[in-house]
């Protein structure tokens, strides 16, 4: 009996060193992408989500199992994959939204909507066109029930 492929809905690493956080998300197949600790080394991925594209593997020249953080120069470094076999918990908890910041001028960054204000969430909603739908549940989720 053959179970199928899980299949990637987030392809993405959190690296972070005190407060300092970063996510790295490789959003299609072809996405190379790449963390810089400081000293020469670095972390990349590659391989996208289903929704762009990618979603049936995942690359890494750092090998980081889920649950299992791995560090490299004082920064720690954790999966921060989903797949269709995650709970909508864990979904609610990780999936990240990119965003310039209040003026839409600064560098794109990456975070997790939980972390986003319930007039950011609102935004999102009033403002997206074509929002992917998993995204949307979300967001709509998040507005309905976390305490802001």
């Amino acid at each position: 009996m053959n179970k199928e492929q899980p299949v990637i809905l987030q392809n993405a690493l959190k690296i972070s060193r005190g407060r300092e956080v970063h996510y790295l998300h490789s959003r299609h197949r072809h996405d190379y992408v790449s963390f810089d600790f400081g000293d020469g080394s670095y972390i990349f991925i590659d391989g996208g989500d289903i929704n762009n594209g990618g979603g049936y593997y995942s690359r890494s020249n750092i090998y980081v199992q889920e649950g299992t953080p791995a560090y490299r120069n004082g920064w720690k470094i954790e999966s921060w994959n989903l797949s269709n076999e995650d709970s909508f918990e864990k979904i609610c908890e990780r999936l990240l939204w990119g965003h310039r910041g209040k003026d839409g001028k600064q560098p794109l960054t990456k975070a997790p909507l939980n972390s986003f204000s319930k007039e950011h969430l609102q935004a999102i909603i009033d403002n997206v066109a074509g929002i992917n739908p998993l995204h949307k549940a979300v967001v709509q989720y998040l507005l309905a029930t976390k305490s802001f």
